[in-house]
């Protein structure tokens, strides 16, 4: 059982690995990383490059301790945004081809408007020719759990193949009028010899709350106890809830899964249009769990066989680590809780 568990585990790392492109290494297996000198913004000495998106956004230089021991100044954005998605952005600067990175930044967010996402940061990549998409990395998004302390923001990431730089920003998330007032400290891009996720999940051990649950069918979210409570709160306190999960399965049972389209016409290599499709695989499963109704169930598997079957999820070949921010992470994602869901169900005819 402890075998098999760390096998699947470190297959499915190693996957992750090669799928994020960890270096390759010579004919002894060692890797080789090339030299980059790391580049931070610290704003101790000016903006370094640092500037507005729009004129009704300010970037500001303020003398005061920042977020580190030792920091003399940092930067302040503040402003309304009508447009666009980044709030302020950087210079570009050259990054090595196939080097992994780390984009790391301290922000702090003094106030928000109540329908401005929280911000995060992201480094775009470049080509030499301008017209060529190459993707981007992100990091996690700010906490408004902490709202007003320094966050430690960040991302892991792979350069792609080719001559490439790339430009830095401190993200709206969102394409709406946001506003925002925060302060920006110690950005950072720096060279990196291996991914910290893979050590992260590396078990040389089977941790206690898996022990607890040994010969149990794990669980996404809900539990068998979970579930019967599901089902009778959807005719009391969750009706409403529920009225609208089943309108929107009952839509996707009636549509049936879209064709694949390479070009939306909106959202081009990105294909954020499937994101939709990932969206409303949850609902049918949901569906199922609460009805046992047989239709549901099969449109599920068949909204989920139709994406398998795309000739892509994404053209984008190069994401962040730390928010993947295409349609296959929607996708692949909505997938496994259909598996988990529908696993053991046992289903009724309509």
């Amino acid at each position: 059982m402890e075998s098999a568990i760390h096998t699947a585990i470190r297959v499915f790392l190693l996957c992750c690995a090669l799928s994020s492109g960890v270096p390759s290494g010579d004919e002894e297996g060692n890797i080789e990383y090339p030299t980059e000198t790391p580049r931070m913004w610290d704003f101790e000495n000016g903006l370094q490059g640092w500037k507005p998106r729009a004129a009704t956004v300010e970037v500001e230089r303020v003398t005061q301790p920042g977020a580190t021991t030792g920091s003399r100044a940092y930067l302040r954005v503040h402003g309304r945004m009508e447009e666009n998605w980044n709030h302020a952005v950087s210079d570009s600067v050259p990054l090595q081809a196939g080097q992994l990175h780390r984009l790391s930044a301290w922000v702090k967010v003094v106030s928000i408007g109540a329908t401005t996402p929280m911000p995060f940061l992201r480094c775009e990549f470049l080509a030499a020719d301008r017209r060529r998409e190459m993707g981007r990395a992100s990091t996690d998004l700010y906490s408004a759990a902490n709202h007003e302390q320094w966050q430690r923001l960040t991302a892991e990431f792979q350069a792609p193949d080719g001559p490439v730089s790339g430009w830095l920003a401190l993200e709206k998330g969102a394409s709406d009028p946001t506003q925002i007032d925060a302060y920006l400290d110690d950005v950072t891009v720096e060279p990196i010899e291996q991914l910290t996720v893979l050590a992260r999940y590396d078990m040389s051990s089977i941790p206690a709350a898996l022990e607890k649950v040994r010969g149990v069918h794990p669980r996404l979210y809900p539990t068998a106890e979970r579930l019967a409570q599901l089902r009778q709160a959807i005719q009391t306190t969750h009706a409403d809830l529920w009225a609208e999960v089943k309108a929107l399965a009952d839509g996707a049972v009636r549509q049936g899964a879209p064709q694949y389209r390479a070009d939306d016409g909106r959202s081009g290599d990105e294909q954020l249009w499937q994101r939709e499709v990932g969206n409303t695989m949850p609902h049918l499963a949901m569906a199922c769990l609460m009805t046992s109704g047989k239709r549901y169930l099969d449109a599920a598997e068949q909204w989920m066989l139709a994406s398998c079957d795309y000739a892509t999820w994404s053209e984008v070949k190069h994401i962040g680590l730390a928010k993947g921010e295409h349609a296959w992470t929607f996708t692949a994602a909505d997938k496994e809780l259909v598996f988990d869901w529908r696993t053991g169900q046992a289903v009724q005819q309509p």
